[in-house]
């Protein structure tokens, strides 16, 4: 079996990732709020923004707030749920270089 895999290439091929992990999904259909929306607002004022209180304004603008979470700073959107900053810009940053988002 392993062989015929081998020999059909299926092997090579790169594993499918997930756009959201079941938590985030159930918390998305929760509260109705998309990921990526918030993902591209905070990527968008990471960019357009030179310190830190134009970036905390710029999210702030957009119905977003920045705190401080148990062990990292985070958005809250809101319905009052938390998001790790570093990693909603490091996902969007991702997506868009690679051309997922416009």
């Amino acid at each position: 079996m392993v062989a015929s895999l081998e020999a059909s290439g299926l092997l090579d091929v790169e594993r499918p990732v997930a756009a959201l992990t079941p938590d985030q999904r159930q918390q998305q259909k929760r509260t109705s709020v998309r990921q990526a929306r918030i993902e591209d607002v905070v990527l968008a004022a990471w960019q357009e923004t030179g310190d830190g209180v134009a970036f905390e304004r710029a999210i702030e603008a957009q119905g977003l707030s920045l705190a401080l979470g148990d062990k990292v700073p985070v958005v809250v959107d809101t319905t009052g749920n938390a998001h790790p900053l570093a990693r909603l810009i490091g996902k969007a940053a991702k997506a868009a270089t690679l051309g997922l988002r416009p």
